[in-house]
Protein backbone atom coordinates (compact mmCIF):
# COMPACT_ATOMS: atom_id res chain seq x y z
CA UNK A 1 0.00 0.00 0.00
CA UNK A 2 1.31 3.85 -0.86
CA UNK A 3 -0.59 4.99 2.03
CA UNK A 4 -0.87 2.67 5.31
CA UNK A 5 -3.30 3.16 7.55
CA UNK A 6 -5.67 5.49 5.61
CA UNK A 7 -9.03 4.65 6.45
CA UNK A 8 -11.57 3.98 3.67
CA UNK A 9 -15.38 4.21 3.78
CA UNK A 10 -17.16 0.64 3.57
CA UNK A 11 -20.73 0.23 2.33
CA UNK A 12 -22.01 -3.21 3.51
CA UNK A 13 -25.19 -3.87 1.88
CA UNK A 14 -27.73 -7.16 3.23
CA UNK A 15 -28.00 -10.00 3.70
CA UNK A 16 -30.14 -11.34 0.80
CA UNK A 17 -32.15 -14.18 0.75
CA UNK A 18 -31.26 -17.33 -0.14
CA UNK A 19 -32.25 -19.69 -2.58
CA UNK A 20 -34.54 -23.23 -1.79
CA UNK A 21 -32.00 -25.61 -2.39
CA UNK A 22 -34.35 -28.21 -2.87
CA UNK A 23 -35.06 -26.67 -5.87
CA UNK A 24 -31.33 -25.99 -6.69
CA UNK A 25 -31.17 -30.40 -6.08
CA UNK A 26 -34.39 -30.89 -7.87
CA UNK A 27 -32.83 -29.48 -11.63
CA UNK A 28 -31.22 -31.33 -14.02
CA UNK A 29 -29.92 -28.18 -15.90
CA UNK A 30 -29.02 -25.40 -13.35
CA UNK A 31 -28.78 -21.69 -15.11
CA UNK A 32 -27.34 -18.89 -13.20
CA UNK A 33 -27.74 -15.03 -14.29
CA UNK A 34 -25.97 -12.41 -13.23
CA UNK A 35 -24.87 -8.62 -13.91
CA UNK A 36 -22.59 -6.30 -12.30
CA UNK A 37 -22.22 -7.10 -8.16
CA UNK A 38 -24.07 -9.84 -8.99
CA UNK A 39 -20.92 -11.29 -9.88
CA UNK A 40 -19.80 -12.41 -6.48
CA UNK A 41 -23.63 -14.21 -5.77
CA UNK A 42 -23.07 -16.75 -8.20
CA UNK A 43 -19.53 -18.26 -7.21
CA UNK A 44 -21.72 -20.27 -4.24
CA UNK A 45 -23.21 -22.07 -7.39
CA UNK A 46 -20.44 -23.33 -8.98
CA UNK A 47 -18.54 -23.93 -5.48
CA UNK A 48 -21.69 -26.61 -4.66
CA UNK A 49 -22.16 -28.05 -8.31
CA UNK A 50 -18.10 -28.76 -7.93
CA UNK A 51 -18.57 -30.41 -5.01
CA UNK A 52 -21.94 -31.97 -5.87
CA UNK A 53 -19.42 -33.43 -8.47
CA UNK A 54 -16.95 -34.50 -6.14
CA UNK A 55 -19.26 -36.65 -3.68
CA UNK A 56 -20.61 -38.35 -7.30
CA UNK A 57 -16.96 -39.39 -7.84
CA UNK A 58 -16.22 -41.08 -4.11
CA UNK A 59 -17.03 -44.68 -4.22
CA UNK A 60 -19.93 -45.80 -1.68
CA UNK A 61 -18.94 -47.29 0.79
CA UNK A 62 -19.62 -51.89 1.25
CA UNK A 63 -21.72 -52.86 4.29
CA UNK A 64 -20.35 -54.29 6.71
CA UNK A 65 -20.73 -57.57 6.31
CA UNK A 66 -19.37 -57.56 2.56
CA UNK A 67 -16.40 -55.91 3.40
CA UNK A 68 -14.33 -59.25 4.24
CA UNK A 69 -15.58 -61.21 1.62
CA UNK A 70 -16.56 -59.42 -1.52
CA UNK A 71 -14.02 -59.05 -4.24
CA UNK A 72 -16.27 -56.64 -6.27
CA UNK A 73 -14.80 -52.80 -6.43
CA UNK A 74 -16.76 -49.96 -4.62
CA UNK A 75 -19.70 -49.10 -6.54
CA UNK A 76 -19.95 -45.49 -7.85
CA UNK A 77 -22.03 -43.34 -5.42
CA UNK A 78 -24.76 -41.57 -7.30
CA UNK A 79 -26.87 -39.12 -5.64
CA UNK A 80 -29.79 -36.50 -7.01
CA UNK A 81 -28.25 -32.98 -8.22
CA UNK A 82 -27.91 -31.10 -11.24
CA UNK A 83 -25.99 -32.22 -14.32
CA UNK A 84 -24.82 -29.53 -15.63
CA UNK A 85 -24.47 -25.82 -15.06
CA UNK A 86 -24.40 -22.75 -17.24
CA UNK A 87 -23.09 -19.62 -15.49
CA UNK A 88 -24.05 -16.12 -17.61
CA UNK A 89 -22.40 -12.90 -16.10
CA UNK A 90 -22.67 -9.54 -17.94
CA UNK A 91 -20.43 -6.84 -16.28
CA UNK A 92 -18.92 -3.69 -17.36
CA UNK A 93 -15.80 -2.61 -15.12
CA UNK A 94 -12.70 -4.18 -16.15
CA UNK A 95 -11.87 -4.14 -12.10
CA UNK A 96 -14.70 -6.64 -11.35
CA UNK A 97 -14.05 -8.60 -14.24
CA UNK A 98 -10.70 -9.25 -13.24
CA UNK A 99 -11.77 -10.25 -9.82
CA UNK A 100 -14.18 -12.67 -11.05
CA UNK A 101 -12.26 -14.30 -13.18
CA UNK A 102 -9.46 -14.89 -10.35
CA UNK A 103 -12.11 -15.89 -7.92
CA UNK A 104 -13.24 -18.53 -9.74
CA UNK A 105 -9.75 -19.86 -11.15
CA UNK A 106 -9.32 -20.27 -7.76
CA UNK A 107 -12.09 -22.05 -6.62
CA UNK A 108 -11.54 -24.42 -9.49
CA UNK A 109 -8.43 -24.96 -8.36
CA UNK A 110 -9.26 -26.35 -5.23
CA UNK A 111 -11.33 -29.39 -7.10
CA UNK A 112 -8.39 -30.06 -9.07
CA UNK A 113 -9.14 -33.80 -9.58
CA UNK A 114 -12.33 -32.95 -11.40
CA UNK A 115 -10.12 -31.49 -14.38
CA UNK A 116 -12.20 -28.98 -16.47
CA UNK A 117 -15.63 -30.29 -15.94
CA UNK A 118 -17.30 -30.40 -19.09
CA UNK A 119 -20.65 -29.90 -18.05
CA UNK A 120 -19.72 -26.23 -16.18
CA UNK A 121 -20.09 -23.90 -18.52
CA UNK A 122 -18.97 -19.76 -17.89
CA UNK A 123 -19.98 -17.07 -20.27
CA UNK A 124 -18.81 -13.76 -19.19
CA UNK A 125 -20.27 -10.56 -21.30
CA UNK A 126 -18.90 -7.45 -21.31
CA UNK A 127 -20.30 -4.23 -21.65
CA UNK A 128 -19.84 -0.19 -20.75
CA UNK A 129 -16.38 0.14 -20.20
CA UNK A 130 -14.81 -3.25 -20.42
CA UNK A 131 -16.40 -3.82 -23.71
CA UNK A 132 -14.86 -0.70 -25.19
CA UNK A 133 -11.48 -1.84 -23.35
CA UNK A 134 -11.14 -5.47 -24.88
CA UNK A 135 -10.28 -6.17 -28.11
CA UNK A 136 -11.54 -8.74 -30.36
CA UNK A 137 -9.09 -11.76 -31.46
CA UNK A 138 -11.47 -13.11 -33.98
CA UNK A 139 -14.41 -11.81 -36.58
CA UNK A 140 -17.56 -10.94 -35.26
CA UNK A 141 -19.41 -13.59 -37.54
CA UNK A 142 -18.22 -16.48 -35.21
CA UNK A 143 -20.43 -18.46 -34.07
CA UNK A 144 -20.72 -18.63 -30.41
CA UNK A 145 -21.93 -21.62 -28.30
CA UNK A 146 -21.53 -22.72 -25.01
CA UNK A 147 -20.70 -26.43 -23.50
CA UNK A 148 -24.31 -27.74 -22.02
CA UNK A 149 -26.41 -25.18 -24.23
CA UNK A 150 -24.59 -27.02 -27.25
CA UNK A 151 -27.22 -29.92 -27.27
CA UNK A 152 -30.22 -27.77 -28.56
CA UNK A 153 -31.94 -28.27 -31.37
CA UNK A 154 -30.16 -27.33 -34.65
CA UNK A 155 -32.71 -24.26 -35.44
CA UNK A 156 -32.00 -22.72 -31.62
CA UNK A 157 -29.11 -23.12 -32.04
CA UNK A 158 -28.49 -21.02 -36.00
CA UNK A 159 -30.13 -18.17 -34.68
CA UNK A 160 -26.99 -17.65 -31.18
CA UNK A 161 -26.06 -14.83 -33.24
CA UNK A 162 -23.06 -12.69 -34.05
CA UNK A 163 -21.59 -12.10 -30.67
CA UNK A 164 -17.68 -11.34 -30.78
CA UNK A 165 -15.48 -14.25 -28.52
CA UNK A 166 -12.16 -13.26 -27.61
CA UNK A 167 -9.28 -15.39 -26.19
CA UNK A 168 -8.31 -15.04 -22.55
CA UNK A 169 -5.17 -16.57 -21.28
CA UNK A 170 -5.98 -18.67 -18.09
CA UNK A 171 -9.40 -17.58 -17.75
CA UNK A 172 -11.94 -20.32 -17.48
CA UNK A 173 -14.70 -20.48 -19.70
CA UNK A 174 -15.66 -17.77 -22.86
CA UNK A 175 -15.69 -14.20 -22.92
CA UNK A 176 -17.75 -12.19 -25.15
CA UNK A 177 -18.54 -9.03 -26.09
CA UNK A 178 -22.02 -7.37 -26.08
CA UNK A 179 -25.35 -8.50 -23.70
CA UNK A 180 -26.42 -11.82 -23.41
CA UNK A 181 -29.50 -12.75 -25.34
CA UNK A 182 -31.18 -13.91 -22.18
CA UNK A 183 -34.40 -15.46 -24.27
CA UNK A 184 -32.73 -16.82 -26.24
CA UNK A 185 -29.73 -18.82 -23.94
CA UNK A 186 -33.55 -20.10 -22.12
CA UNK A 187 -34.68 -21.40 -24.97
CA UNK A 188 -31.27 -23.50 -25.53
CA UNK A 189 -31.53 -24.82 -22.38
CA UNK A 190 -35.26 -25.69 -22.59
CA UNK A 191 -34.56 -27.20 -25.75
CA UNK A 192 -32.00 -29.45 -24.65
CA UNK A 193 -33.92 -30.60 -21.58
CA UNK A 194 -37.13 -31.19 -23.54
CA UNK A 195 -35.64 -34.17 -25.66
CA UNK A 196 -35.14 -36.18 -22.30
CA UNK A 197 -37.74 -34.70 -20.01
CA UNK A 198 -35.20 -33.04 -17.95
CA UNK A 199 -35.44 -29.51 -15.43
CA UNK A 200 -34.38 -26.78 -15.63
CA UNK A 201 -33.62 -23.99 -12.68
CA UNK A 202 -32.68 -20.45 -13.17
CA UNK A 203 -31.41 -18.22 -10.85
CA UNK A 204 -31.39 -14.82 -11.51
CA UNK A 205 -29.13 -11.92 -9.77
CA UNK A 206 -29.02 -8.54 -11.82
CA UNK A 207 -31.33 -5.36 -12.64
CA UNK A 208 -34.45 -5.28 -13.47
CA UNK A 209 -34.29 -4.99 -16.93
CA UNK A 210 -32.43 -8.24 -17.11
CA UNK A 211 -35.09 -10.25 -14.21
CA UNK A 212 -37.70 -9.19 -16.82
CA UNK A 213 -36.01 -10.79 -19.73
CA UNK A 214 -35.44 -14.13 -17.99
CA UNK A 215 -38.99 -13.65 -16.14
CA UNK A 216 -40.59 -13.44 -19.79
CA UNK A 217 -38.48 -16.46 -21.42
CA UNK A 218 -39.11 -18.23 -18.62
CA UNK A 219 -42.78 -17.90 -18.73
CA UNK A 220 -43.04 -18.67 -22.42
CA UNK A 221 -41.07 -21.75 -22.24
CA UNK A 222 -43.34 -22.93 -19.10
CA UNK A 223 -46.39 -22.47 -21.41
CA UNK A 224 -44.98 -24.80 -23.69
CA UNK A 225 -44.26 -27.54 -21.27
CA UNK A 226 -47.71 -26.99 -20.00
CA UNK A 227 -48.52 -28.50 -23.51
CA UNK A 228 -46.25 -31.18 -23.07
CA UNK A 229 -45.34 -31.97 -18.97
CA UNK A 230 -43.10 -35.02 -20.00
CA UNK A 231 -40.96 -32.66 -21.11
CA UNK A 232 -39.93 -31.37 -17.67
CA UNK A 233 -40.17 -28.08 -15.83
CA UNK A 234 -38.75 -24.96 -15.32
CA UNK A 235 -38.38 -23.26 -12.17
CA UNK A 236 -37.16 -19.48 -11.27
CA UNK A 237 -35.67 -17.97 -8.67
CA UNK A 238 -35.13 -13.99 -8.53
CA UNK A 239 -32.86 -12.23 -6.16
CA UNK A 240 -33.46 -8.48 -5.55
CA UNK A 241 -31.09 -5.98 -4.37
CA UNK A 242 -30.97 -2.28 -4.52
CA UNK A 243 -28.06 -1.66 -6.33
CA UNK A 244 -27.39 -4.76 -9.00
Amino acid sequence: MTQPGVQVPVLVDGPYGGIDNQKYFDSDRLVVVAGGSGAGWMLPFVEQFLRFLSLNKVPEPLPEENKQSSDEPPRQRVLRGPRSLRVILAIRDVETCTWFHTTLNNLLSDYKSLGTPSDLSVEVYLTGEAESIVQPTKSASERVTSGPSSLGEDDIEKNVGEQKKFDIDDRPGEELRGRPDLPLIIRQEAAAATTIGQAVGVFVCGPLTMQDDVRNAVAKENLSILKNPSSGGMYLHLEHFSWA
